[in-house]
């Protein structure tokens, strides 16, 4: 007010202006002098709506914020679990089908020691005709999502692994996930689950029953 009692040039002030409700009202005012009257305008400007603007931009950003340190946690935890796992894990991008990660059990059984992982093409890790049962198993992932497994041999090796797929999406880009159990392993769990499974139908069938040996012995 001093100022533009003097003629100066006066810069806007924003008051709040308690209310009834409980929410300040912002206003913005600058003021200006009437000639030598003695006399000022107090010219004001609501700022309810810039005010609700920055409250939502405040909010916003207070929301990325969460979802990026839930981000980073999850983030955390993937590379966690990326590296600890035993059986070889690759990712692969969905368009040039090269990969872009490999924990340290997959570089330890498809790559040469001179030789890189990261960047290569997932079928030149395979036999020729594994390359190609691999190829379209992936294909088929990309329209149904899930591919349960395939048998493919390294072309390092000749180690036979069961590889199954499944496909993720980042924005607009499609991946697919690849994880490794060696044959054997997998075939001797799968012998033992149909063991079990057998003996469960035995103790739960509803008829008596023996089972005894070529000399007529109870077994």
């Amino acid at each position: 007010i001093g100022r533009a009692l003097k003629g100066s040039p006066t810069q806007a002030r924003e008051i709040n202006h308690p209310t009834d409700k409980g929410i300040d009202l912002p206003i913005r005012y600058s003021a200006v002098a009437l000639g030598r009257t003695g006399r000022i305008i107090a010219v004001g400007r609501d700022l309810r709506r810039l005010s609700a603007l920055q409250r939502k931009l405040v909010e916003t950003q207070d929301g990325l914020e969460r979802d990026y340190t839930r981000y980073r946690a999850a983030e955390t935890r993937y590379r966690m679990l990326f590296h600890v796992t035993t059986d070889p894990v690759l990712i692969v991008d969905g368009a040039t089908l090269r990969i872009t990660d490999a924990n340290p059990a997959a570089i330890q059984q498809l790559a040469p020691v001179s030789d890189r992982l990261v960047n290569r093409t997932v079928l030149s890790c395979f036999d020729y005709d594994s390359g190609q049962l691999l190829e379209s198993s992936l294909m088929t992932a990309r329209r149904t999502g899930y591919v349960p497994y395939i048998e493919a041999r390294l072309a390092t090796s000749g180690a036979i692994f069961i590889v199954s797929v499944s496909v993720f999406r980042q924005e607009q880009e499609v991946s697919f996930l690849l994880q490794m159990l060696p044959a054997e392993s997998a075939h001797a769990a799968q012998a033992s689950g149909a063991a079990q499974d057998g003996a469960r139908g035995v103790e739960h069938f509803p008829l008596a029953f023996v089972v005894i040996e070529y000399e007529w012995r109870f077994t």
